[in-house]
């Protein structure tokens, strides 16, 4: 969670005012998944690579296309929204998240 206020206030009276305390942005300390070493990528970084350059071209053509001002269709945008999903998936598949207590 991230919390700025704008005005200048510091973190402590922004969860006062809205009745928190630091200990309940964080989950109990007996409830934290341990450190786990990242294992070696499921997907060789050039099959991601060959599928990120097919996503990221996709995404090149539809924004050529918003930058001209064409009417973009729904099932443009459902492919636009699949695009960015799966670059998401792949850089979750080649570079997963560390989790540390």
């Amino acid at each position: 969670m991230l919390l700025h206020d704008f005005a200048g206030c510091d973190v402590e009276s922004i969860l006062a005012a809205v009745g928190l305390e630091f200990n309940d942005l964080y989950p109990p300390r007996d409830t934290v998944v341990p450190f786990r070493r990242a294992s070696s990528p499921r997907l060789p970084a050039a099959d991601a690579l060959a599928a990120l350059d097919h996503e990221a071209q996709v995404i090149a053509v539809i924004a050529a296309d918003l930058h001209q001002h064409r009417e973009i269709d729904e099932a443009t945008w459902q492919r636009l929204a699949l695009a960015a999903r799966r670059i998401g998936e792949a850089r979750a598949v080649v570079a997963p998240l560390r989790v540390k207590p």
